[in-house]
């Protein structure tokens, strides 16, 4: 790579190879587990046998590879730096002038560029592929276009208008293919709640970027209770597809998609925390692994040929990864459940993990 010398290049393709075998064991691993899950999830289906399942396997795998990127990443490095470190390597770096930020620097400057690379390129095949996973389990769970969770008990949405009011709207039920609504109800409003107009149809139809209620009833306050008004059409923000979008596990949208679906369903008055919390971690995925990368540095450094401890040093270092994973998940779920902002649920771990990993090389370096 540009800007970098033979032995920091060195370093980094050591660090490498150790990560592509750590994946490639945990691909293996991962898919041995999840086809015996997909054969579990099938066997209740007619029609779907092992054969079915190794399709769901083969299509979720690498999304769970992805997930597992971070501790690849911790595991690589920490195999990589151990091999080093006991073959004297190490020793030999630092007899030739290198600190010890220039050796870590190599392995956290490959973890950023593989995050970049994962988040950017991987992820998007990644979420397409798991997406037809749970297209394919629904094709054998015999459901179709299944109503998005958020609409199950009713649809509620909200459209500012250009003039500054605002469009409150009701349905019993839609269909997520046709974007048919039944017993719409359509309140407009001014911008500080004043109640200006109810429109009232049986049936209503959402198309493009367009709402309309067909032969639709008008109420006004201190008028006749209803008339008719024919159809009404009204400009939405939204599309069907927005709305489709919404049934989808925010895990199967990928850093393309999210911006310009958060923005299109932000006024919609539809929950945004899910979509941006999945945002903000994938954005923090170069942060995750180079944290992971430092805190490898941590317990490998340490290790030399002659010296005991070495199956203690990495079992501490499994053991502060699994530590990280657990703050990860601690704070996920403060985050969903809208304790905390989304910001700092995705944010803090990995900024914890590096400045705890980056402090304890300060302080065994200098005391």
């Amino acid at each position: 790579m540009i800007g970098l010398t033979p032995a920091e290049r060195y370093l980094m393709g050591r660090t490498l190879k150790a990560v592509l075998v750590l994946g490639a064991a945990s691909l293996g691993l991962t898919m041995s587990i999840d086809f015996l899950e997909a054969l579990r999830q099938v066997s209740e289906y007619p029609g779907a046998g092992p054969l079915a399942a190794a399709q769901l396997t083969l299509l979720r795998s690498p999304q769970l590879l992805m997930i597992l990127s971070p501790f690849i990443m911790l595991f690589g490095t920490l195999m990589a730096f151990a091999q080093l470190a006991r073959s004297l390597e190490i020793a030999v770096f630092r007899a030739a002038g290198f600190s010890v930020w220039r050796i870590i620097g190599a392995p956290v400057w490959l973890a950023l560029a593989l995050g970049v690379a994962l988040v950017t390129i991987v992820d998007p095949i990644t979420t397409k592929m798991a997406y037809a996973a749970d297209n394919k389990l629904a094709e054998y769970r015999g459901l179709r276009a299944e109503t998005p969770r958020i609409f199950r008990d009713g649809v509620w949405l909200r459209q500012p208008q250009a003039g500054g009011d605002v469009l409150i709207l009701h349905a019993d039920d839609i269909d997520i293919e046709t974007g048919r609504l039944t017993e719409a109800v359509v309140w407009r409003k001014t911008e500080n709640g004043t109640f200006i107009e109810r429109f009232d149809a049986d049936e209503a139809v959402l198309d493009g970027g367009t709402l309309t209620l067909r032969d639709a009833s008008r109420s006004v306050p201190g008028g006749e209770l209803s008339q008719p008004v024919g159809d009404r059409a009204f400009p939405m923000s939204f599309a069907l597809e927005d709305l489709a979008e919404t049934g989808k596990r925010p895990e199967v949208l990928n850093i393309w998609n999210l911006p310009r679906l958060m923005k299109r369903i932000g006024d919609a008055g539809i929950p945004l925390e899910p979509y941006a919390l999945r945002l903000h971690e994938l954005i923090a995925t170069p942060l995750k692994l180079a944290s992971m990368a430092v805190l490898a540095c941590v317990f490998a450094l340490p290790i030399h040929s002659r010296g005991g401890g070495t199956a203690k040093l990495i079992l501490q270092g499994i053991a502060a990864g699994f530590l990280a994973f657990i703050l990860v998940q601690f704070s996920q779920a403060i985050g969903e459940a809208g304790l905390i902002p989304v910001r700092i649920a995705a944010w803090t771990p990995p900024l914890v993990t590096l400045l705890v990993g980056m402090t304890l090389i300060l302080f065994r370096e200098d005391g």
